[in-house]
């Protein structure tokens, strides 16, 4: 939204300041709501308590609009951090498996001692 009209830079500052002040206001009515429901766990607290939660996540839902994120962006970003890249193959190998130049068959040891034959 506001990705288009304003430069990155503010845009970042603009979205940062949303979410600190989402935390800060309803963080700290759903923690004192949250106190009060432990001394006095009635329902209208529970209501009051679910209510100023949905309020967080309404501001929360709000900043991340603004920003314009979206999640594909944070699943790239983040792959370099778990030693992946995108169109890894299923089995996880970059390459095809290694031919076994021994011509074992490889087994697996089970718990009474036997061995099982993987495939």
């Amino acid at each position: 939204m506001l990705k288009n009209i304003i430069p990155k830079w503010l845009n970042g500052l603009t979205v940062g300041v949303v979410l600190f002040s989402n935390t800060l206001l309803w963080g700290c009515i759903v923690l004192a709501l949250g106190l009060i429901k432990l001394v006095l766990p009635m329902v209208w607290v529970s209501n009051l308590l679910h209510s100023a939660y949905q309020g967080w996540c309404s501001g929360n839902r709000l900043g991340l609009k603004l920003s314009n994120a979206e999640i594909m962006d944070h699943l790239l970003a983040v792959l370099p951090i778990f030693d992946l890249r995108p169109y890894q193959s299923v089995t996880g190998q970059f390459s095809p498996a290694p031919i076994n130049p021994t011509g074992i068959k490889p087994t697996i040891k089970v718990a009474n001692n036997t061995e099982v034959d993987p495939q």
